[in-house]
């Protein structure tokens, strides 16, 4: 509302230049142009009328690109395969295990996974096809069994048996059978490990992460030197520990210390190839670019502190300080909400990671075990189990409703926007003791959703002033096409008659569009003139965006999905945004106002009216005032 009333139209500004623009555009434009572009102006005022063509406008399809259409968890494929591919269920399942790829970096994305399979072919074509073997394995297991089917989808079941594959692969470096049958064996126990170690955690809010791998690949290692029959080598060399004494290493070069910087993140996949590891940090990115900056950074801090320690510099530079760190870092930015505060504890946690991988090392040294991803899984548990108890300094993020770390950035803080406008709405009733603002129709509560975050599109100059740009221009070309008899102003009926022309005749519908029209008008006479007519129809534009934004803040509220809003809900939610409890008062005047039940569509259409409201008439009297 402050940035609302910070840039109110001046009504004796001087327009001389957009006068003249005007002027060029009606002579330039006519009725028939209008007609022409029909098509579009459907496209901008079908908002009002049809849910499901929110957020799908040709504006909006414009700016999005190729990049974006990767981004993130890709949800849309699943649907895409199911409804456009020949055998939907043979890709469906490539899909998934391209995903458990991913999910061993925290990324659900199917071309993360592509990045990092390519990587690991051109790193080594047999360790490939072991790890290969492995994934398969533990994905047709998790079918086979039944398990919960979204898991399976979203690659959770062939992480940790895609890195038994690759370890066992890597260890033995030859096709045998019995290392291929040993890859089968551990993958599908891995999967059972996975199962129960999850069940182990649910309580505390935390996934197994890669503990099933190294349980199973180290049963397995332990396991093999009594097996006659299986040809495999101790991976390190038992040896009982001893004390290092000060050396005269020289300092690593800077060259070296890069390539293990970058070597740490392929590591976590036993890789060194430097072009294996480019690919997995690139297809790390192509998922967030967040995780891709802390799987670097993580592996950059653990090598620098692996450097002041005096550790190996053989090791440093082949990144075997660097991967455990680099998950540590990556899965603090995905288990928290991105903040300096999540940024510390992170960074803590990869100093306190190479400290485990030392004691680690010493500690598997005699039985001639390697780390792997011990120390990592030790430490992020650790991290993960204090969620809760900082709730000044750090904001968890549910396992449910993990994505990437900038969709958690985005949500947390359009939830904190959300209820900041209930919590201003509810201190406007306590103030007026007024239930008005709630009983409005349905389509009242999509007003919020057109002007709650017109500030944060646009200034309120901005919003009027009309631009050569294509919204502007068809606005201009619409309210040529409704002021028929040039009066310089529509009315909200001429404007209702003109959607009815262009085959919007839904009631509700039309409701709400008029509803819409009469409160952009900011001299308050039901009319709208040119320049309010323009910031009306860019609203009408951007209405998608501004849904999307209300309805994911109560969709996170109602936990349980039932259009119920319960007081522990709310609260609990306040709770994981770090606000305060409501009280009873608060309480009672959301169940008053929503007729006893606190229903979402009621609270919806309280908070629309109260900060639409609020909006219109502070922009009305301030327009008044000049």
């Amino acid at each position: 509302i402050e940035e609302a009333e910070a840039f109110i139209i001046d009504p004796i500004k001087e327009q001389s230049s957009e006068d003249a623009l005007i002027d060029t555009w009606r002579s330039t434009y006519g009725a028939e142009d209008a007609l022409d572009r029909q098509d579009e102006v459907k496209d901008i005022f079908a908002v009002y009328f049809d849910d499901e063509s929110v957020g799908n406008s040709t504006y909006e399809t414009k700016v999005a690109g190729l990049f974006y259409l990767f981004n993130g968890t890709i949800s849309w494929l699943p649907s895409a395969i199911d409804q456009t591919l020949p055998v939907p269920w043979l890709f469906s399942f490539l899909e998934w295990n391209l995903r458990s790829i991913g999910q061993v970096f925290f990324c659900n994305s199917p071309v993360t996974g592509l990045f990092i399979l390519i990587g690991l072919f051109v790193q080594s074509i047999a360790v490939a096809t072991y790890g290969t073997l492995g994934l398969i394995t533990g994905n047709i297991v998790a079918v086979i069994l039944g398990f919960d089917r979204g898991l399976v989808s979203s690659g959770l079941f062939g992480y940790n048996s895609v890195l038994c594959g690759l370890a066992i692969g890597t260890f033995h470096g030859e096709y045998d059978l019995s290392p291929i049958f040993a890859t089968i064996c551990v993958s599908i126990l891995s999967v059972i490990f996975f199962v129960v170690m999850a069940k182990l955690l649910s309580p505390y809010k935390s996934p197994p992460l890669t503990l099933p791998f190294n349980v199973a690949t180290h049963m397995f290692l332990i396991g093999v030197s009594l097996m006659r029959n299986v040809s495999m080598t101790p991976v390190v060399e038992p040896a009982l520990p001893e004390f290092n004494d000060a050396s005269d290493q020289d300092l690593i070069g800077p060259r070296e210390f890069f390539f293990g910087t970058l070597r740490g993140i392929g590591q976590v996949f036993l890789a060194n190839d430097v072009v294996c590891c480019a690919l997995i940090l690139g297809g790390i990115a192509v998922c967030s670019r967040y995780l891709a900056l802390a799987a670097f950074v993580g592996s950059l801090l653990g090598n620098g502190i692996s450097v002041l320690a005096g550790a190996d510099n053989d090791m440093i530079e082949q990144g075997l300080y660097g991967y455990n760190s680099s998950l540590t870092l990556a899965a603090m930015a995905l288990f928290y909400v991105p903040s300096l505060g999540s940024f510390v504890l992170g960074s803590m946690a990869v100093v306190f990671t190479v400290l485990a991988q030392f004691a680690c090392s010493i500690l598997f040294m005699p039985y001639g075990l390697p780390v792997m991803t011990v120390p990592f899984c030790i430490i992020t548990l650790a991290m993960i189990l204090v969620q809760g108890t900082t709730p000044d300094i750090l904001i968890s993020v549910p396992l449910a409703s993990i994505t990437i770390p900038e969709e958690h950035l985005r949500r947390v803080n359009m939830l904190k926007e959300g209820f900041y406008l209930l919590l201003q709405a509810i201190k406007a009733i306590e103030e007026k003791g007024t239930r008005k603002l709630a009983k409005k129709k349905r389509y009242t509560r999509l007003l919020m959703q057109a002007s709650t975050t017109i500030v944060a599109k646009f200034n309120h100059e901005a919003l009027v002033e009309i631009h050569n740009d294509e919204i502007g221009k068809l606005a201009l070309l619409t309210f040529q096409r409704i002021d028929i008899e040039k009066q310089g102003f529509v009315s909200s009926q001429q404007f209702i008659e003109y959607l009815q022309s262009i085959d919007f005749n839904e009631t509700s519908g039309l409701q709400f569009a008029e509803q819409a029209f009469t409160l952009m008008g900011f001299d308050n006479n039901k009319t709208l003139e040119m320049k309010e007519f323009v910031a009306f129809v860019r609203v009408s534009a951007i209405i998608g965006v501004m849904k999307d934004t209300v309805s994911t803040f109560f969709e996170f509220v109602d936990a349980d999905g039932n259009g119920e809003i319960e007081f522990d809900e709310l609260n609990a939610a306040l709770s994981y945004l770090e606000q305060p409890a409501l009280n009873e008062d608060e309480w009672r005047i959301l169940s008053r106002v929503s007729g006893g039940k606190v229903y979402v569509e009621d609270i919806v259409c309280f908070v629309t009216l109260s900060a639409l409201k609020r909006t219109i008439d502070d922009i009305q009297d301030s327009y008044a005032a000049v």
